[in-house]
């Protein structure tokens, strides 16, 4: 099994989603304004929210 490192892995991403921003702004644009309206402050401070997310990410896992 070959071990990428969580660098090379952002690098990798963020080169692929370069492309597909360029592909589809408006998607893009879409799912940016989905994710600062996630985390803009109400009840839940952004952290707790970041780490629900990780929670929720972790138990898909399981």
């Amino acid at each position: 099994m070959s071990h990428l490192s969580f660098k090379t892995l952002t690098q990798d991403l963020n080169q692929a989603l370069a492309t597909f921003r360029a592909d589809q702004p408006d998607t893009m644009a879409g799912f940016s304004s989905l994710a600062k309206a996630a985390l803009a402050p109400g009840a839940l401070t952004a952290v707790h929210k970041e780490l629900m997310a990780l929670a929720i990410g972790v138990a898909g896992h399981c």
